[in-house]
């Protein structure tokens, strides 16, 4: 019976290695949510809804999403337009396949409103 080298050994470990990073490229991509995005779903589900101003509204989405408190109050200030159809169905899909259904009425309602707009 031959024994495995050192060497042969770190050679397998290196392609074994090699051969997991290629199948987790081959993997589907985990989806990122833009931060406006992210602050849209706070919104309908009612996150800093009593907050007095979008200083305060920020200081509570920041955290909660991880993102820079400055950036997310200059969001804020523009969130109702970035009410688009692009985001609200990326953001109704979330909330139907959770059973959200409050907030699927309501994205579904702003869809709606925004069609007609047009």
């Amino acid at each position: 019976m031959q024994s495995i080298t050192h060497g042969s050994k770190l050679r397998i470990l290196t392609l074994e290695k090699r051969i997991e990073e290629l199948e987790g490229h081959k993997r589907e991509k985990k989806e990122q949510l833009s931060h406006v995005v992210q602050m849209l779903i706070l919104d309908y589900l009612g996150i800093g809804k009593h907050a007095r101003s979008n200083i305060k509204r920020a200081e509570i989405y920041a955290p909660i999403i991880g993102r820079d408190l400055e950036t997310t109050r200059q969001y804020i200030s523009e969130l109702y337009y970035w009410k688009n159809i692009k985001n609200l169905s990326i953001i109704l899909k979330y909330f139907e396949k959770a059973g959200f259904s409050d907030q699927v009425e309501l994205v579904k309602s702003d869809i709606d409103r925004i069609k007609k707009k047009k």
